[in-house]
C-alpha cells in the first residue's frame, strides 16, 4: 500500500516539475521575437491589414464591398 502511494506521490511531482518546465518554455517562446506564439500574433495582425486593404481597395473602385 505504501508502494502506491509513493508512486502516485512521484508521477504528482514529476508531473508539476513538467509543467513548470513547460510554462517556462512556452512563455519563453512568447516573449522572443522569432518565437512560435509572436509569429501567430503577427500573422493574426497581418490578416486583419490585408482585409482592411481589401475593403479600400474595392471602396476605390466602385465595387460592393465584400459580404
Amino acid at each position: 500500500m505504501l508502494c502506491v502511494f509513493l508512486a502516485l506521490y512521484v508521477f504528482g511531482v514529476f508531473g508539476y516539475v513538467t509543467a513548470t518546465l513547460a510554462t517556462f518554455f512556452v512563455g519563453h517562446d512568447a516573449d522572443a521575437s522569432d518565437g512560435e506564439v509572436a509569429v501567430a500574433a503577427e500573422l493574426k495582425a497581418l490578416r486583419t491589414e490585408l482585409a482592411a486593404l481589401r475593403g479600400e481597395v474595392r471602396a476605390a473602385s466602385g465595387l460592393p464591398p465584400e459580404a
